[in-house]
């Protein structure tokens, strides 16, 4: 049993170290293989993305205006901007996919 026990057998001991935390470690293990966790880790890249998009180029990292409310007012309209392309990127696909459909059925497919 010593043998399985240590790295090396001329050791004379070993050290474990048992955190407080190890019951909340092994759930969150446990948690990390289920697929719903698998689900939310997909869409992780595209929630980063955006978030990058906001703090990433100078615009909300670092403010242009000094105050509160100034800064709070050019949060909301990077968060503004933001969300404005992706409603017009959105927009696009969409009557780029219409286009697609229409050309399909004038064609005959």
């Amino acid at each position: 049993m010593r043998a399985e026990c240590l790295a090396s057998p001329a050791a004379k001991s070993r050290t474990v170290i048992k955190n407080d935390y190890e019951a909340e470690y092994a759930r969150a293990r446990a948690q990390a293989r289920t697929p719903e966790y698998a689900a939310v880790r997909r869409q992780h890249p595209a929630i980063e993305r955006k978030l990058w998009e906001l703090v990433g180029r100078p615009r909300a990292r670092r403010a242009l205006y000094r105050g509160r409310p100034r800064v709070l007012f050019q949060a909301l309209l990077t968060a503004l901007v933001v969300n404005l392309k992706r409603v017009v990127r959105l927009r696009g696909e969409r009557v780029a996919a219409a286009g697609t459909v229409r050309a399909a059925a004038a064609a005959g497919c």
